[in-house]
């Protein structure tokens, strides 16, 4: 099974999140899939989303 890093047991249960939020995936701290941080969750945004790239996709 896949599960992208920034989705519950992927490395983050200690961390930030350990739910399947997509605003906190976006803005939820150092590794959030935005331009300002990491971008590390991306893949988990994507996904969430149903493998698409949304409009509001942060790249």
């Amino acid at each position: 099974m896949l599960v992208p890093y920034g989705f519950s047991d992927a490395g983050i249960s200690s961390g930030v999140f350990n739910d399947y939020d997509r605003e906190k995936i976006k803005t939820g701290g150092n590794y959030s899939c935005n331009k300002a941080n990491k971008g590390i969750w991306c893949s988990a945004l994507i996904f969430y989303d149903g493998w698409e790239i949304k409009d509001d996709y942060p790249w």
